[in-house]
């Protein structure tokens, strides 16, 4: 009896998670992270500054036109990029490009993840299926004089 009241109630109920996309947006689009300078994760001291710069090669067969790569998370994490939103430049298949962007640790301590996609004009994640691609993370520590 309880299965069956279970199984009707699921059967009444809209499902109000959003179906996680396996793929690109786009067919065919891929995005590699060559490398990132100075580094992918960071340890810094409260109001550091440094530079973070990443190196994306266009390895699919979509040439990217219109695309930024947002930092989705800025109001949320206390790093701050001097950038929020890097216009992306039309980007051929094999080809590679260099985004660079100043960050000002601030001054608070914690472990922040800052989210980075690669977004279309439309402002659609281009890769939803790799929701990591781009992030970075940045230990700020208290140094004490």
């Amino acid at each position: 009896m309880i299965v069956a009241l279970k199984y009707q109630q699921l059967l009444l109920e809209s499902d109000t998670q959003p179906v996680k996309r396996l793929t690109p947006l786009y067919p065919g689009d891929s995005a590699w992270v060559l490398e990132c300078k100075p580094q992918r994760s960071y340890s810094v001291h409260c109001y550091d500054k440094f530079q973070h710069t990443w190196v994306i090669r266009n390895n699919g067969t979509q040439t990217w036109r219109g695309r930024k790569l947002v930092f989705t998370n800025c109001n949320e994490v206390w790093p701050k990029a001097d950038i929020n939103t890097i216009d992306i430049p039309d980007t051929p298949p094999g080809k590679d490009i260099k985004i660079t962007t100043d960050f000002d640790a601030r001054g608070s301590e914690g472990k922040f993840d800052c989210v980075w996609e690669m977004q279309d004009s439309d402002g659609e994640n281009c890769f939803p299926n790799d929701m990591r691609k781009f992030n970075i993370s940045i230990n700020i520590k208290f140094k004490a004089d």
